[in-house]
């Protein structure tokens, strides 16, 4: 019995944390194995009577089980592994939608404040034209009320004259 082949021994647990690499590693070992207990039972001349044929027939099944499992989860796996690949693809292709979309508003911002300096400026220089231009009219008012009044300190000096004149 010392020749007998090793039996590799898993749990489902053990099988469920495996990454897929693992599981097709496992899947290698557990078909040579199968090939290795055939060889055995076949070199060994054991004849197999009812009850070891069983058991060994049993153990055959139970590994094919186990191996179909195991491919139905490499299966599964790999389904995922696809799936969230494509939903990589799909969020970074949206990240870079959202990037653009906001470099673009940076542009648009950095534009419109550039705008309004622009607008400040402006304003800024028609109000201060607004004040030269209400302080040469507020100059000109004066200057006319001044001859205004020079006419009519001449008009009233030339009555005053007119008046002592005549008399």
């Amino acid at each position: 019995m010392n020749n007998a082949p090793n039996v590799i021994g898993y749990t489902s647990k053990s099988i469920e944390s495996m990454s897929a690499q693992e599981l097709a590693n496992t899947i290698r070992q557990l078909q040579q194995e199968l090939q290795k207990l055939r060889a055995y039972a076949s070199s060994s001349g054991i004849e197999v009577s009812g009850g070891s044929e069983m058991t060994l027939s049993t153990i055959e099944h139970e590994q094919q089980a186990m191996i179909n499992s195991l491919e139905n989860n490499i299966k599964v796996l790999t389904d995922r592994l696809i799936a969230l690949q494509n939903n990589i693809k799909q969020q970074s292709n949206d990240l870079k939608t959202n990037e653009l979309s906001l470099e673009e508003k940076q542009a648009q911002i950095i534009a419109q404040e550039t705008e309004i300096e622009n607008k400040k400026k402006l304003l800024l220089t028609r109000d201060r034209m607004l004040q030269l231009s209400i302080e040469k009219n507020v100059y000109k008012k004066k200057v006319i009320y001044t001859l205004l009044s020079i006419i009519i300190v001449i008009i009233i000096m030339m009555l005053v004259g007119y008046a002592f004149m005549n008399k």
